[in-house]
């Protein structure tokens, strides 16, 4: 199992200008000692208030920036993801179970599970790998499944419970990750490479088939073409895929390509931001340029980082093991 351990929160990287050439970016770290939680932390969230959600071995960390609460899952397990709807309601998916995040009578942030909508059959899987938020409704993918949940207007008679409409894909091998962008919901399978979702079926894009060895942990939007992504594999490298045929992107940094790029972010300047397994934290440019690597060399506690996030303040968390 992979590990992504205390998080780290670096602020003003980009938004003082040439920081990077200077010196080190401000570092805010917060170890696992203080925050109470397990040393393992694989998500990040910022929700309409400000409050920050962590996913953490033990559960759900919720940080106002003073203090840091634990809410749990009924199976105690691990929080692995989240993502937010335009009302500001937050899912997240845990080991073998998942459903959204909600106030309780006091105010205080609980969970409130979706597994009653599954059937019995569907509900054994292991990690809530992504969830995304889409038009069609919040999809909830795991290796052995996707699920997709979307609201029924009508009123429920049991009162305060809602109204979902489910529908669930299985896979011919094993889902690996799923991406969102332009309206479109894309998903990795192993032995078929990149799908996606049209008319309620998983169909392999042009070009998708030159990933079907590969596990792809990054997709983000390359350049002002609605249609090119990069493309980070975890030992093959950067490509760039441009709705149709797949091109090497070549990155200055070697060491960033052995280093299995895990996750990543697109900051408000166009560079990319991306967490690996091995060789630390990068920020490159569209051209591969490489302005920023942080590693235990720089300040890191450890060169693993697995989990990158930006708020809404512009500041970057990341979640680095060790």
């Amino acid at each position: 199992m992979r590990r992504f351990l205390p998080l780290m929160l670096y602020g003003a990287i980009l938004f003082e200008a040439h920081a990077a050439e200077r010196g080190l970016p401000f570092m805010s770290f917060y170890p696992n000692q203080e925050t109470e939680g397990h040393v393992q932390n694989w998500d990040i969230i910022q929700d309409n208030r400000g409050i920050m959600y962590i996913g953490n071995g033990h559960g759900v960390q919720e940080f106002d920036g003073a203090t840091w609460r634990l809410i749990t899952s009924p199976n105690k397990s691990l929080a692995r993801s989240f993502a937010m709807d335009e009302n500001g309601r937050i899912y997240v998916g845990f080991s073998g179970e998942f459903g959204y995040l909600e106030p309780n009578e006091q105010g205080a942030t609980q969970f409130r599970s979706l597994m009653e909508y599954i059937v019995p059959e569907e509900r054994f899987f292991n990690y809530i790998n992504n969830i995304h938020v889409t038009a069609e409704g919040v999809y909830f993918q795991a290796s052995e499944g996707i699920f997709r949940f979307t609201p029924i207007s009508e009123d429920s008679p049991d009162q305060g419970k809602e109204n979902w409409q489910v529908k669930s894909w299985k896979p011919q091998n094993r889902f690996l990750r799923a991406f969102y962008f332009n309206q479109k919901y894309y998903v990795v399978e192993y032995g078929i490479g990149l799908t996606a979702m049209e008319n309620d079926s998983l169909i392999p894009v042009l070009g998708g088939d030159f990933f079907k060895n590969d596990r792809v942990e990054v997709m983000l939007p390359y350049g002002k073409s609605p249609d090119h992504y990069l493309m980070g594999t975890d030992s093959r490298g950067f490509f760039i895929w441009d709705g149709q045929q797949v091109y090497p992107f070549f990155v200055e940094s070697r060491h960033l390509i052995q280093s299995f790029p895990y996750d990543g972010v697109v900051l408000s300047d166009g560079s990319f931001a991306v967490g690996t397994i091995t060789g630390g934290f990068y920020i490159f440019d569209d051209q591969g340029k490489i302005k920023l690597h942080l590693d235990q060399s720089t300040g890191l506690s450890a060169n693993t980082v697995g989990t990158v996030y930006t708020d809404r303040q512009n500041n970057i968390w990341l979640g680095v093991d060790g």
